[in-house]
Formats: structure tokens, C-alpha cells, sequence
């Protein structure tokens, strides 16, 4: 099985969310410090979205031929979009 960039964000997309949750159950120390309904319900979800757009930006830079101004301008739209 080899390792590619797009199946490791594949994974993270897909399993980021489950293993915090996972977590946030196993872990006493969470639990205790927060109302357990905001700790269950105030997941970040930057860590999945963020994996998705990069899959997004791989598959747009493949369809143009890895473009260096598409590279660029999307580039620049993820940190625009990642930063707020």
C-alpha cells in the first residue's frame, strides 16, 4: 500500500472528527473541565474542512496541468478563506 498526499487528507477529512469525539469520551479530564454538552458540541471542524479543500485544490491544479497560476490563485484563496 503506498502512501500518497490525497489519501492521507482522505483519512484526516474522514476520521479527525471520530477520534476527538472518541476522545472527548475516554478522556475524564475534558469532561470535567467544560459543560459536558459544549464539550461534545464545540468541535472545531477546521482540521476536516481543511483536509477537504487541500483534496479540492489537488484535484483543480490536476485537471489544469499543475498551472502554476492556478496553484497560485488557489493558494491564495485557502489562506484567504482558512484565515477567517
Amino acid at each position: 500500500m503506498k502512501w500518497s498526499l490525497p489519501k492521507l487528507l482522505y483519512i484526516v477529512a474522514r476520521y479527525s472528527s471520530l477520534f476527538y469525539l472518541l476522545y472527548a469520551e475516554v478522556s475524564h479530564d475534558v469532561r470535567h473541565l467544560k459543560n459536558s454538552f459544549q464539550t461534545y458540541y464545540s468541535y472545531p471542524p477546521d482540521v476536516p474542512a481543511g483536509a477537504v479543500d487541500l483534496i479540492f485544490i489537488l484535484r483543480v491544479c490536476t485537471l489544469y496541468g499543475n498551472s502554476k497560476r492556478i496553484i497560485f490563485c488557489l493558494t491564495v484563496l485557502f489562506i484567504g478563506v482558512e484565515k477567517y
